[in-house]
């Protein structure tokens, strides 16, 4: 079961074409749909899987269809921005996470990733 929440509402009774992708190359989660609601850029998107949240995002890019709106989110590592170079090599996809989030004074507990940072 899904649900597409925002503002405590499920708006995926007037949404569809629901996608969401991840890279490994940047860790983040791009979720992509059309809806009938309009929403706007900077709003919190959250998608859930049997009633657990499975990724949270935040809505930037909106345009404006015929009949209903697209909206492009990023979960927050979009946040992330190139303000740290950091560069990894053969280190855990978790510790490369922990690494970068200690950076910003983020406390955070990373599951284990044991993914292999191959590229900068």
């Amino acid at each position: 079961m899904y649900k597409l929440m925002t503002k405590n509402i499920n708006i995926l009774q007037k949404s569809n074409n629901l996608s969401w992708n991840s890279d490994i190359d940047t860790l983040g989660t791009e979720l992509s749909f059309d809806s009938l609601y309009d929403l706007a850029e900077g709003t919190i998107v959250s998608l859930y899987i049997n009633n657990k949240e499975f990724i949270r995002t935040i809505v930037i890019k909106k345009s404006a269809g015929k009949f209903s709106y697209n909206y492009t989110c990023l979960d927050f590592s979009f946040y992330l921005k190139n303000e740290v170079i950091k560069q990894f090599n053969g280190v855990s996809a978790s510790s490369a996470i922990s690494s970068l989030l200690s950076e910003y004074g983020i406390k955070s507990k990373i599951v284990n990733i044991p993914s292999k940072i191959k590229k900068i």
